[in-house]
């Protein structure tokens, strides 16, 4: 029997088995419970994923972070690895975000996507979720600047200007930044200030 031919059958004998897909008021409940207390999980698309993040991801989270506050308006404000939403079925958990407003106004929920002006992901081990999944999400939402680095490679990828191109939406633009290059930090359309690509790493790193 070919592959295709036993995939068929096993999908025919298991239509009593229907995955259950979460809502994000329900993710939320579980959290407020304790349900998933010490376990970091992300939901998209009615999934659970759980999230592993090695020291190497944590130091340029913390870096990232920190040069986006430096020059961040008090009218926004930068989240690290906190939970956004997404309609009912997806509670995205961008690396380093900076939203718009100030933190808690839109609680109980967490701030929307559409609060965010722009989001950064690192890439260690989870290219597929962040050059391809989060990249068409993220610029389906509207994120004006979406920044994917690359945490064994050592350099940034600065996607801006979300477009419908009829099909999807998609980034119109995207620049890569790498060693002493300075990454200009644009919130909604203003570049209040720029960061060297090097300075997001730490020295001597491992892979």
């Amino acid at each position: 029997m070919s592959i295709d031919a036993q995939r068929r059958q096993t999908r025919a004998a298991d239509r009593g088995r229907t995955r259950y897909r979460f809502t994000s008021e329900q993710a939320l409940k579980m959290i407020n419970a304790g349900l998933l207390d010490g376990e970091d999980v992300e939901l998209w698309d009615g999934v659970l994923y759980k999230m592993t993040k090695g020291e190497l991801h944590n130091i340029i989270v913390m870096a990232t972070a920190e040069a986006l506050r430096r020059v961040t308006p008090r009218d926004y404000h930068v989240r690290e690895e906190k939970s956004s939403k997404d309609g009912d079925y997806s509670l995205p958990e961008p690396d380093v975000a900076v939203a718009r407003g100030k933190p808690g106004d839109t609680l109980p929920d967490p701030p929307g996507l559409d609060r965010m002006a722009l989001l950064v992901e690192v890439n260690h081990h989870s290219a597929h979720a962040d050059g391809v999944v989060k990249l068409g999400r993220y610029a389906g939402a509207g994120i004006p600047v979406y920044w994917i680095i690359n945490a064994t490679g050592r350099y940034v990828q600065v996607y801006h200007t979300p477009r419908d191109d009829g099909d999807a939406t998609r980034y119109a633009s995207m620049q890569t930044y790498a060693g002493a290059d300075e990454i200009p930090i644009v919130i909604d359309g203003r570049e209040l200030g720029r960061v060297a690509a090097a300075g997001l790493f730490p020295t001597g790193q491992p892979s």
